[in-house]
């Protein structure tokens, strides 16, 4: 929770300040959905081979790729070219394994994010410009684990962390107002652990549960409503 009022207060001061640097600044909000992909596979389910090797136990291990994902912001344009964005976004499911003996892993990412834009127009007049961004992502990853194996924890765990995000895409303005938005944007490392049921070097007893580690791509498109 300190760190998504730190998140605000940084937040508040850059706004206060191109207040007073030059008048009223353009403030916009928006919203985007999308599809989330994410880089998982069958080592970031356990450090004991239970998904490595289903098959050999006559078993199946299933890894998830991400589903739909949510981010809505308000930023203030500072000029023409640079801007600032606080947000919300839900990441969905950043890890999904269902191991048929049965156990099913499921990890759930949220966050608060903060980034620099720069825009730069495609043509003195043109409606089209495109974008990068670059900032922090203040996460919470938890995850639910329902299980009948001995060897898998049944329960529920969560971490918080701060890493890196950058992205990039395209808007197109209708009018003075309002503008689309398609883009590109990458979560690094939204979890703690290099995988879900960690067995240290007993791999005869109940794993502990963590957070995965993993990067995030979410593919998406909205829309900006501008005021001044």
């Amino acid at each position: 929770m300190k760190k998504y009022n730190l998140t605000a207060a940084v937040l508040a001061c850059l706004l206060s300040s191109t207040a007073f640097a030059g008048g009223p600044a353009p403030f916009y909000l928006g919203g985007s959905i999308g599809q989330a992909n994410i880089d998982n596979d069958q080592s970031g389910f356990d450090n004991g081979n239970i998904c490595v090797d289903a098959a050999k136990n006559y078993e199946s291990c299933s890894v998830g790729d991400g589903n739909s994902a949510g981010h809505i912001y308000g930023g203030a344009q500072l000029n023409e070219t640079w801007a600032v964005e606080v947000g919300y976004a839900d990441l969905g499911d950043t890890a999904g394994y269902h191991y048929t003996d049965p156990a099913t892993i499921t990890q759930e990412t949220t966050g608060i994010t903060v980034a620099g834009i720069a825009r730069h127009r495609l043509g003195k007049s043109s409606p089209l410009l495109a974008y990068g961004k670059a900032g922090a992502f203040a996460w919470k990853s938890e995850v639910n684990s329902v299980s009948d194996n001995p060897l898998i924890p049944h329960g529920r765990t969560d971490d918080t962390g701060i890493s890196p995000m950058i992205g990039a895409g395209m808007e197109y303005e209708l009018n003075h107002n309002i503008s689309i938005r398609a883009g590109w944007d990458r979560y690094y490392g939204v979890g703690d652990n290099d995988v879900l049921v960690d067995f240290g070097n007993d791999h005869y007893e109940t794993g502990d549960l963590n957070t995965l580690d993993t990067d995030v791509d979410v593919y998406s498109a909205g829309i900006n409503f501008s005021f001044l």
